[in-house]
Formats: structure tokens, sequence, C-alpha cells
């Protein structure tokens, strides 16, 4: 129940958020210090996320590619940029396992794109993980 702190969104959704002060009520003051240095880690990576997903729209926009290609290509981004956007949306706090694992899956992908569009591949790496402790 730690992580099921209740509010009402702008259309009024109902939002079920975990926060700092929910973490200390299962953990040490430590350990909330660096589930939120965590937190921050992977908010700051999302603007370069951004970034290195525009670098590689451009790239497509000059590569030679097959148009059946290039169209997967650009559908992939597109789908990337959904992921990114509920990276933002969402409270990795909340669930900072998961947000770990899309952010990770996200920039493979990524690179993967990168990488057949000759162009640099992301060069953001996730921060190490943390041990949680009660």
């Amino acid at each position: 129940t730690c992580h099921r702190a209740k509010e009402l969104s702008s259309t009024g959704t109902v939002l079920w958020k975990g926060s700092a002060e929910t973490c200390s009520t299962c953990h040490d003051a430590s350990t909330v210090k660096d589930l939120q240095a965590y937190h921050l880690k992977l908010r700051a990576m999302l603007p370069e996320i951004a970034a290195d997903i525009a670098r590689a729209r451009k790239a497509l926009e000059s590569a030679k590619l097959a148009p059946d290609r290039s169209a997967a290509l650009a559908a992939e981004m597109d789908s990337l940029q959904h992921d990114l956007d509920f990276l933002r949306a969402g409270n990795d706090i909340h669930n900072m396992h998961y947000a770990t694992s899309l952010t990770r899956v996200l920039l493979e992908r990524l690179s993967a794109i990168c990488r057949v569009l000759k162009t640099a591949e992301p060069t953001t790496t996730l921060p190490p993980p943390i041990k949680l402790t009660k």
C-alpha cells in the first residue's frame, strides 16, 4: 500500500502515485535518498533520449533506403516516441523497475535504428541499480 497515494489528475482521473513520502513509510532515510537520486537520474535521461530520437529522424530523412524500410523505421521511431512520452507522463518513482526496463529497451531499439542509419548511437546509460532495504 505504500506505493498507492491517491491523487486526481487535471481531468479528474484517479491516479495512484508513489512519492518520497510514501517511500519513507517502508524504507530508511538512506534508501529514500537513493530512490530519489535514481528517480532524478532517470528523469534527466529523457531529454537526452528525445534528442537522440530527433537526430535519428533527421538521419532517416537523408538515408537512401527503400520506401518500405524507411516507413518501417519511421513507425518504429513513432513507437519509441510513444514510450518516451509514457516515461515523461508516468511517475517512474512509482515503478522504477518498469521505467528502468522500458528505458533500457527504448535505448536498445534506438541503438539498432541508429546502426541501420549509420549514425551515432545514444550514449545515455542507465544509472546503476540501487539495493533496497526496508
